[in-house]
This record gives C-alpha cells, sequence and structure tokens, in this order.
C-alpha cells in the first residue's frame, strides 16, 4: 500500500492496480479518519489521518480492532450494534463516539457508517467516517441527547412513535415503541404486522379499517386492545396521519403515536359502568318500590333488565329452608328467550350454587358465548329467593357486573321484606278491629249522650242572651256562647268520627243547588276572613251542573272545614274557592254520576312537605304548636277526608312552608231528579228578609259600599240579596225573583259590563212573559262615555257614589212603576238615565282645591235612614278605618309594581267607598290616583300616595271622633 495507508488481506485489489492507488492516495489526503472493518470490528483499511487521530502507527493500525479503541460500556455497545447491523443496517444519522488514545486519553469524533458491497450484493465490511469538527460534534451531542430524553419521555408517557415508507414498506420505530410492545430493537426488525399481532384478534379488523381509512383521509385515529409481552391485557390509542404524498395524491410517507391508555381506557369504563349501574338502578328501584310482592317486583325487574341489550333470559327461584343447611329451590318465574321451555339444569345447579355460596356466582365455561351469572335475594332467616340471568355474549367487566346483581338483590329483598310486613300488619289489624268496633260504639254513644244536654245549654244561654243584662253579665252569657260553641264543634267532630269508625255513616240522597251549598259553606268563614282583612273568593266554572242530587250536608261539611281552616292559618292574602266539572271521575259502571273538583287555595303559612302524610290522620297536626296557636282537635281534616271518599273522591294536599296551601278533593253525585228552577243563592247571614216594596239584588264586593246599600234599601222597605262578584250576580239574577239589580261596574270574576251581557243572554233564551229585569249602574265613575258603555251592555239606568238616599229612592220608584209615567218593567229600549248632578268632566290628575276632610251630613243621612241605620254607620266606619292600612298598602303595591290597571281598580274600590261615608278628600285623591292609573300616569300617582296617607290619617281621626260623639 502507499502514502502508508493501513491494509488488511481484504482491502482491495493489488498495489499494481493504478486505479486503486489512486484512490488510496486520496483517502490518505483527507482530514478524515476512514477505518473499514468486517463484521468482527477487525481492521481492513485504515488511512493516515485515522492513525494520527488515534495516536498509533501504521503498523499499530493493522493489528488494531474498533474494540480496542473503546471503554468497557463502549465494546458492549459496539458488540450490540455489530450483531444488529445485518438485521437494522448502518445508523442513518450521525453518531457521537469517544475513543481512547494508545496513552488513554479521550478522542471525541463524529462517526457516519456506511457499508461495503461486493458485485453481488452481499455486505464485505463497514465503513466508519471519524470527523473531529467540534462544532458538529457538539450539534451532534446534543441532538443525541434530545432523542435520549424524547426516548425517555416517551417510555415515561408509554407512547412510542413510527415512520413507514408506504412504497417500499420500511418502518422506522423509536426507542418507546420497542418499549411500549415489548420488543427488543436489535432482534426485531419493526414490520407493520408486528403492532397488528400485539392487537386483540376481535379488534384487529378495525386497526386495519382506521389505517386503510387514515391513508386516505391523512387522518389515523383508533383505540384497541392489545396483549404485552408478559401476557396482560391493555388499551392503544393510536393516531397519525399522511404528511407526504405523491404527484398523484397517493400516499408515500406515514407518520404517527401509539399511546398505552390502559389507565385512561378503564377510568372511562368505569364511569361508563357506573353511569349504566346508576341508570339501571333507578328504574330497578321505582318498579321495586311501586311492587307489593316480591313476585310482582321481580315480573317488573326482570322486564327492565331484559330490555337492556346485554340480557337475554332471567329465572328466579323461591328458596325455603336455607337456614337448616337444606335449602329446597322451587322455580317460581322465567322471563325472556325460552321462557315457555321452563328452567334449565344449568340455570338450577347455579341458583343452588349461589345459596350455599351465599354470594353472587358465575358460570362461563359451559356456554362462553352466554354466560350466566347468579344472585341471591337477602333476608334477616336467609335468602328467599335466588336468581339467574344469562347475557348474550362473555362478561367483560365482573365487578360491574357483581355491584349491578347484589344491588338488585338488596331492592327485591326490600320488596320481601314489605311484603311479610304486610302480611304481619294484616294480621295485627284484623286482631284490633274488633277492639276498635267496640271503642268507636261507645263513642259514638258518648258523643251522642253529650251532644243533647250541650245543645240544651247552649239554647238556655241564647234565651239569656235575649234578657235585659247589664255589661258584666252579657259578656260572661257571651262568653258561655263562644264556649259551647267551640265544645259543641268538637263533640261534633267526635260523633262524625265515632260514626266513620263504626261503619254507621250514612249519605243522604235529594236534589240541591250546587252554587248554593259552596256559597253558604264559604258564608260560614266570611266574617272571620273580614276580621283579618283576607279575601275570600268563590269561583263556580260555568260547565258546573246547576243541580245534583246527593247529601249537601256533607258536601258543604268539607268544603267549611276546608275554608276555616284556610282562613285560620292565613295571616294575610286571600282564600280561594274553585268549583270545577271533573268527567273523570263520575265515570262509574254505569256513567251516570257527575264528578266535582273542588279545591281551596290559600296564600297562608303553608305545611312542610314532611308533614302532608300525617295531616290527614286522626288526632293529627301538622306541628304540636299548632293546637296551642290556633286550637282544634286535629279530627277535622281526618273527618273531611274519610267524607270525601264516602262520596267517592279523594282529598289530596300540595303545600310548602311560606307558599301557601291548596287541598283538593273530588266528589260524584248523581243527575238531579227534579226539573225546579234554580234556587236563589245568597249568603245565609246577607238575605233579608221580604219586603213590601220588593226584592233588590245589590252586585257590590265592597264590604262598606254592601253596608250602606243594604241599609238604604232595607230602609226603603226592600228585600236584600247581595252578590259579590259578577259571576254570583248573573247565577242570581236568573232565579227572576228579583225586580231590580244595582250592578257595581268594577267587580272581580266578571265586572258589571259583562254581568249585565250575561243576564241579557240568559233573558233572550227565556220566556218572554218573564219580562226583562232593570239594571241600574253603580258607580264612583262620572267619566264621558260611561253612559254609553251602560246601554250597549244592556243597562237602564245609572247612579253615581255616593248614592243620595233620594236619588235612589226615586230610581228604584221609577223602575218599579211606583212613580208616575213609569211601567212595572223598564222599557228594553230605554237607555241609562242620568240621576245625579255631578258633572261628567274628571277632575285633573291633582285636585284642584282641598275640601273638608269628612262631609259629616252624609253620614248624619245615613244614621237617619231609619231603625238600626245608627249600628251599620258605626259597622261602616270600623271597617274603613281599619281598612286604611291594606288600601295603601294596595295602591303602593301596584305603583312599585308598575301595573297602572291595577292602581286603577285599587283606587276605583277605595274611592266608593270614600265617598259613601262622605270622605271628600281621601274620594278626591282616589279619583285622581285612578285616573292616572288609566293613562299610564305612575310617577303622578306616586307623587300623589303621600297626600292620600296624609289624608286618609286625617279622615280616620274625623270618623273616630264622629263615632265617638
Amino acid at each position: 500500500m502507499e502514502h502508508g495507508a493501513v491494509g488488511g488481506p481484504n482491502t482491495g485489489p493489488p498495489d499494481s492496480d493504478a486505479g486503486w492507488s489512486y484512490q488510496q492516495q486520496v483517502l490518505d489526503d483527507l482530514r478524515d479518519g476512514i477505518w473499514v472493518f468486517d463484521e468482527k470490528g477487525r481492521t481492513l483499511y485504515a488511512n493516515r489521518s485515522l492513525a494520527d487521530l488515534l495516536g498509533r502507527s501504521m503498523a499499530e493500525m493493522r493489528e488494531l480492532t474498533v474494540h480496542d479503541v473503546l471503554d468497557t460500556p463502549g465494546r458492549a455497545q459496539f458488540t450490540a450494534h455489530l450483531e444488529a447491523l445485518p438485521i437494522t443496517g448502518p445508523n442513518e444519522a450521525e453518531v457521537a463516539c469517544v475513543y481512547r488514545r494508545k496513552d488513554g486519553s479521550p478522542v471525541r469524533a463524529i462517526i457516519s457508517e456506511g457499508v461495503l458491497r461486493a458485485d453481488g450484493g452481499e455486505v464485505t465490511g463497514y465503513v466508519h467516517r471519524l470527523t473531529r469538527d467540534e462544532e458538529r460534534l457538539a450539534l451532534v451531542e446534543d441532538l443525541a441527547r434530545s432523542r435520549e430524553r424524547l426516548d425517555e419521555a416517551q417510555t415515561v408517557a408509554r407512547l412510542g412513535s413510527s415512520e413507514r415508507n408506504l412504497v417500499t414498506g420500511e418502518t422506522t420505530w423509536s426507542a418507546g415503541m420497542y418499549a411500549l410492545l415489548g420488543v427488543d430493537p436489535s432482534t426485531v426488525s419493526p414490520p407493520f404486522e408486528t403492532l397488528l399481532e400485539r392487537v386483540l384478534p376481535q379488534d384487529r379488523p378495525a386497526v386495519a379499517e382506521a389505517l386503510r381509512v387514515g391513508q386516505a383521509t391523512g387522518t389515523i385515529e383508533f383505540d384497541a386492545r392489545f396483549r404485552r409481552v408478559d401476557g396482560s391485557e391493555g388499551w392503544l390509542r393510536g393516531r397519525g396521519s399522511v404528511p407526504e404524498r405523491a404527484s398523484d395524491g397517493t400516499a408515500v410517507r406515514m407518520t404517527g403515536t401509539v399511546q398505552d391508555i390502559t389507565e385512561l381506557k378503564e377510568a372511562e369504563l368505569a364511569l361508563l359502568d357506573s353511569v349504566v349501574l346508576n341508570s339501571l338502578m333507578q328504574v330497578i328501584a321505582a318498579a321495586a318500590n311501586e311492587a307489593a310482592t316480591l313476585e310482582e317486583a321481580f315480573a317488573r325487574t326482570a322486564d327492565l333488565l331484559l330490555a337492556h341489550e346485554d340480557w337475554q333470559r332471567a329465572v328466579a327461584f323461591s328458596v325455603s329452608g336455607a337456614d337448616t343447611g337444606d335449602p329446597v329451590l322451587e322455580p317460581s318465574a322465567v322471563a325472556g328467550d325460552g321462557a315457555e321451555a321452563g328452567v334449565t339444569d344449568s340455570e338450577l345447579r347455579l341458583a343452588r350454587r349461589a345459596v350455599e355460596a351465599g354470594d353472587v356466582v358465575m358460570e362461563e365455561h359451559e356456554a362462553p358465548d352466554a354466560p350466566s351469572i347468579g344472585f341471591l335475594v337477602p333476608a334477616e332467616e336467609g335468602p328467599v329467593a335466588a336468581v339467574v340471568i344469562t347475557a348474550r355474549s362473555p362478561f367483560e367487566r365482573q365487578q360491574m357486573l357483581r355491584s349491578l346483581v347484589g344491588q338488585a338483590g338488596d331492592q327485591l329483598a326490600r320488596v320481601a321484606d314489605r311484603e311479610r310486613v304486610a302480611r304481619e300488619v294484616a294480621a295485627a289489624r284484623d286482631a284490633a278491629m274488633q277492639a276498635s268496633r267496640l271503642k268507636s260504639d261507645f263513642l259514638a254513644t258518648m258523643s251522642h249522650e253529650i251532644r243533647t244536654p250541650m245543645n240544651g245549654v247552649i239554647g238556655l244561654n241564647e234565651l239569656l242572651l235575649r234578657t235585659d243584662l247589664d255589661e258584666r253579665q252579657r259578656r260572661l252569657a257571651e262568653g258561655v256562647r263562644s264556649a259551647g260553641r267551640s265544645l259543641l264543634g268538637m263533640l261534633n267532630d267526635l260523633l262524625d268520627f265515632s260514626k266513620i269508625e263504626a261503619g254507621q255513616l250514612e249519605l243522604d240522597q235529594v236534589d240541591f243547588d250546587v252554587a248554593a251549598v259552596f256559597e253558604q259553606a264559604c258564608a260560614l268563614s266570611s266574617h272571620a276572613a273580614r276580621d283579618k282583612r283576607i279575601t275570600l273568593d268563590l269561583h263556580v266554572d260555568d260547565d258546573v251542573p246547576d243541580r245534583l242530587s246527593g247529601d249537601p250536608g256533607r258536601l258543604a261539611q268539607v268544603v267549611a272545614n276546608l275554608v276555616s281552616n284556610a282562613v285560620k292559618f292565613t295571616p294575610t292574602g286571600s282564600v280561594t274557592v274553585r268549583v270545577s266539572s271533573a268527567p273523570e271521575v263520575g265515570a262509574g259502571e254505569s256513567g251516570d254520576r257527575i264528578g266535582l273538583r273542588v279545591e281551596v287555595v290559600d296564600t297562608g303559612i303553608g305545611i312542610p312537605p314532611e308533614q302532608h302524610a300525617r295531616i290527614f290522620d286522626r288526632f293529627q297536626q301538622a306541628d304540636t304548636s299548632t293546637t296551642r296557636v290556633f286550637g282544634g282537635t286535629g279530627l277535622g281534616l281526618a273527618i273531611s277526608a274519610e267524607l270525601v271518599q264516602a262520596l267517592g273522591g279523594e282529598l289530596r294536599l300540595c303545600s310548602a312552608p311560606g307558599e301557601g296551601s291548596t287541598f283538593f278533593f273530588t266528589a260524584a253525585f248523581l243527575p238531579a231528579t227534579a226539573a225546579a228552577q234554580e234556587a236563589a243563592l245568597v249568603h245565609p247571614e246577607e238575605r233579608g228578609a221580604p219586603g213590601s216594596a220588593g226584592r233588590i239584588l245589590v252586585a257590590e264586593d265592597n264590604d262598606i259600599n254592601q253596608l250602606v246599600a243594604r241599609g238604604m234599601l232595607e230602609a226603603l222597605g226592600y228585600a236584600v240579596d247581595i252578590a259579590v262578584d259578577g259571576e254570583q250576580a248573573v247565577r242570581l239574577a236568573r232565579s227572576g225573583d228579583y225586580d231590580v239589580v244595582l250592578m257595581d261596574l268594577r267587580m272581580p270574576v266578571l265586572d258589571g259590563f259583562a254581568a249585565t251581557r250575561r243576564i241579557r243572554a240568559a233573558e233572550a233564551d227565556a220566556d218572554p212573559a218573564t219580562g226583562r229585569v232593570p239594571v241600574v249602574a253603580m258607580t264612583a265613575s262620572a267619566v264621558e262615555g260611561e253612559r254609553e258603555r251602560c246601554l250597549a251592555a244592556g243597562m237602564d239606568d245609572f247612579l253615581t257614589k255616593p248614592v243620595d238616599f233620594r236619588r235612589l229612592d226615586t230610581v228604584l220608584r221609577d223602575r218599579l212603576g211606583t212613580a208616575p209615567g213609569a211601567g212595572a218593567r223598564s222599557d228594553p229600549a230605554s237607555g241609562p238615565t242620568r240621576t245625579d248632578d255631578r258633572p261628567d268632566d274628571r277632575p285633573d290628575d291633582r285636585p284642584d282645591d282641598r275640601p273638608d276632610v269628612l262631609d259629616t251630613s252624609r253620614l248624619e243621612d245615613l244614621q237617619d235612614m231609619g231603625e238600626g241605620a245608627e249600628v251599620l254607620v258605626g259597622r261602616a266606619v270600623d271597617n274603613f278605618v281599619a281598612g286604611v292600612d291594606t288600601w295603601l298598602h294596595d295602591l303602593r303595591g301596584a305603583v312599585d309594581a308598575g301595573d297602572p290597571e291595577r292602581l286603577a281598580a285599587a283606587a276605583h274600590g277605595f274611592k266608593g267607598s270614600a265617598l259613601n261615608l262622605g270622605a271628600t278628600r281621601a274620594a278626591q285623591l282616589g279619583d285622581a290616583l285612578e285616573s292616572a292609573g288609566r293613562a299610564g300616569r305612575l310617577e303622578v300617582a306616586r307623587g300623589l300616595l303621600p297626600e292620600l296617607a296624609d289624608a286618609l290619617a286625617a279622615t280616620s281621626a274625623a270618623l273616630r271622633a264622629f263615632r265617638a260623639g
């Protein structure tokens, strides 16, 4: 060799070959070292630069191997590299390496690796090119460290990356990929199939399809189960892309990552199991709660389980003698596939295994594709049943299955416990029935015997009150009356209770007026409601029949009790009674009954939900403090519930603390057998005695205006009935018993206009011989166009408040034909007649003048109406003074709520009361507030409220002074 080149026996052609000499000279002149070695690392060729780099002579290089210039770790690494070279091929990237000179000093160099092949393609040696470029060396070392860190990061993250040439099929894996799949990189080339081999067979088609689709779309995504080297199973998540394509769009290169997501996947599956388990348990628990027997519960639970796609069949066995060690299993129910064929031997064996083990057992070997699981329905004395269910596919998450069937067994056990307790309770109930009947008979007898002398005591006390008593004696006698009535009420409750318990309750069957029953029942609480300033309203739907056949007394008893309770427990606000038709209640076997639905709604203190179940129990109230605060025996609701049941319905409750209560019940009645005309519906305490002058119906919702109207009319010799809203006025007017209707224009439910139109419509369908009842408007409004509206609605005359006594007499005489020139009934064509001298012009938003606070002449006129008028005026004054705060509150509330219609309505009602009592200043301010409300001028109204408060304070003082004088 020339130029000091070192060559072994296989380094090249003979020295005479001139071409080889030139090549050798070129190699010797290179600054980089060139080292050619065989598969054992022995030197085949080395140039001078290599010998200088390693501090060796050319002669020493001939005998040198690559191992000789490496330290111990380096030799091990190089040995492994030599062994892998035939499989993996040479390093494609440059590698930083440290060699040792003869004196032991280190030499750092960058190695580029290549391979030498003979003409036939076989490998004849390997070439290392050693470069001492320090800058490049640093970059290579940094790259190597980055690669090491990447490998470490991938290992920690259980992540591997790969790249595949889709043309040549050549695949490159990162160290993380080898580690993830447990493959030795020195022994295994990473073909694509290696990954698929690790994937479980059932998931391979999906992975292959994801890779195929990914080559077309450029996005690869899959989750699949795989088997590790140690045999354990896990989950892989693959994500990849196609970064390079040929000119025709064909994918050339594919890259991606694969990560072990076993823990994440198990957490997801556990969450999914939890959701599935919870949803199933909710419906199973609901089914168990609704079931009365274990057999019924199993049937419902089986239906719910078998509705899930995982299950195909369920079998239940009753178990007896488990506590003796010799249990007997009898099939009790079969559901699902093949139910008609009965129980199989394998199901019986599995059920027996569950009983013997006292736990959940599984059978997955007899039929791997349809495994079964058995579980128990436990009880204190041992299992009462064993259940076997069969799946449609192999079990995968056994822990979830064990939890599912275990909880299902617990739910069924609750039903078994309830069934056992129900049997025990039934036996105890039968044993107690005889004693209860004896007690009830005794209580019924004693209540009746006590009630008879009690009625005598009350009656004698009433006679005593009609005698001349001094103030102290009358106060004591009234106390006796109050206590006697309370005691009599309790005795009546006890008597009803005893009759119900003794089975002696009998219902009447008579025709009755439906609306009258409800109005009379509500009237019993009207004074209590008025004293508490509570609004008491009754609404009867149009589709409710006028007359029915049944027991009106018991119906009224229930309504009166519910209304009384509502008023008692409502500090402020309202109590509303609604009556509607309930066809579904009356649909009996013969379909001849008529159902009613009654609601009593209050804005009272409400009842906590936990007390709803016990409030209908006998001698129970919602709170132990209730009796101390409100009184009562705790029998009213219990008796009402029993009465409603006897009437063919059910009494229920909807309530919450602070939100009021709604008691509602249904009842069924027969159609009325009589064809009598509808009776007049009036409050029993408000119906006047027949008068020689005629009968007048007053439609007025304001209690003060009612008092004034009644006093005037009775002083004129008329009998008076009161309708508290427009709907009631229509019903009463239809009876034909009235000579004139005095109609307020602003009323709840139906206003005066709508009520009059309904009266006229009813008259059009009636017998013409009955005539046409005159309707006279009464209103505190005198706005332009009001008379025309009254005419259009069918009214006949017009009175403005405050109603003048003489003017009222004139109008009524005119309408009744007792004055010259008038007929007995008004002419339908005649329009409203103005009967006052008030101008049509309304005052401005603010009054122009300041009239006296109180016109006492108005009060004096009222007192002069006749006997009893002074008492009436006193009551009206007291009611007005007591209502001042409520009126102010309602007016302020309307302004604050931005509700002009509500403001106008409230101001109108207040103004009428003020006018009737001569409270001129307050009435004028009320009129201005009504105008502001109708014009939507809320800020004007807000400015008037302080003046009204001052005026009402002065008016109240003046009224008290008048009352005292």
